[in-house]
């Protein structure tokens, strides 16, 4: 009787380790924080893709609306402005990806559809204003600005998965791997690029980037030398789940979604974890209610259980207030939530 009851104790405790996240189970600080509903009204809230804080000033991005951006005051939640138009024409967009924000009034955006990098002005009459448009081929996924010459690219390469392109000599330099996980060890380039369409969060100081997968328990640090790409440190839990379909390779229903909405200071790395498969939570399997915080040596200091959960994260650094797009859980309207970190 003892053998049995110590068997079903061994293989209790087995079932329960075995599920434990290992993202999460890397935490021994927690701390637990409740968020405020931040004064903007549900019915002015469209389907969101990605958010920015600029000073007092929220810019949404809701790419599937005929307006792309709405402009809200985060003290008062009045909506200030919508603009710019979705469409193939001049001071219009197609397909945006992320904002980068470049300073208190500015930030810049890639345009897949146009393969353009537009920056933009928040400022003035109207408030949204294009500052400049630079034609960029070398980007297929995203672009990053590591300073005024330097961009950061994610797209379809050979032989890499970073490209490096400096705009003032016309320059460019593939390098960087891919992550290393059985599942997708015999992809080839291609596929292996759009299983791995990372979040890139680079450092104030611009010298490191940390690069946050999405379908998948991964995150590495690299350094930026050059045109060139330095692996610094790997963060390495899980592989995705995929299957093909007429020779592409997708994320399975089951598949765990991971990182999302990853940001930085010079001393700390931000990023908002799920842990979630659409073939459980659907929809909300983005929605993560922990907001994980590593050095830059990739060390996992604290998570931050919060009382909602996020799909969208964003940070302001002088005030280190987190605003995050949310569904109310007992209405299903769309929310706007702060969180006050300690500085």
């Amino acid at each position: 009787m003892k053998t049995l009851i110590l068997t079903l104790q061994v293989v209790l405790s087995f079932c329960c380790y075995a599920k434990e996240d290992p993202v999460i189970a890397e935490f021994v600080n927690v701390k637990k924080l409740n968020g405020t509903v931040v004064p903007i009204k549900s019915i002015d809230l469209g389907e969101v893709v990605d958010m920015e804080i600029m000073d007092s000033l929220l810019v949404l991005n809701e790419m599937f609306s005929d307006k792309i951006y709405k402009v809200f005051n985060i003290n008062t939640g009045k909506l200030l402005e919508k603009g710019i138009n979705k469409g193939k024409g001049p001071n219009e967009l197609i397909y945006p990806g992320r904002m980068h924000v470049l300073g208190k009034s500015k930030f810049a955006q890639y345009d897949r559809g146009k393969k353009e990098l537009d920056i933009f002005d928040v400022k003035g009459k109207p408030l949204l204003q294009f500052r400049n448009t630079l034609k960029v081929e070398t980007g297929g996924f995203e672009i990053y600005p590591v300073n005024d010459s330097i961009l950061l690219c994610t797209g379809i390469f050979e032989k890499g998965r970073y490209c490096l392109a400096n705009l003032k000599s016309g320059e460019s330099q593939i390098s960087g791997l891919y992550p290393e996980f059985q599942t997708t060890s015999k992809l080839n380039d291609a596929n292996l690029a759009m299983i791995y369409q990372p979040e890139i969060t680079i450092r104030p100081d611009r010298k490191q980037f940390a690069c946050f997968e999405g379908s998948a328990g991964y995150f590495e640090i690299a350094k930026i030398a050059n045109l060139s790409t330095k692996r610094g440190c790997i963060k390495s839990y899980f592989g995705p789940g995929i299957s093909m379909r007429e020779g592409h390779a997708v994320n399975s229903r089951g598949n765990l979604y991971t990182f999302h909405s990853a940001t930085s200071t010079n001393n700390y790395i931000y990023v908002i974890y799920a842990g979630k498969s659409r073939e459980e939570f659907d929809s909300e399997c983005y929605a993560g209610d922990n907001l994980l915080v590593y050095n830059w040596q990739g060390k996992p200091l604290v998570n931050y259980k919060l009382d909602r959960s996020l799909k969208i994260m964003t940070l302001d650094k002088d005030k280190m207030i987190v605003y995050g797009f949310s569904t109310n859980p007992v209405t299903g309207e769309p929310e706007v939530i702060k969180y006050q970190l300690s500085k």
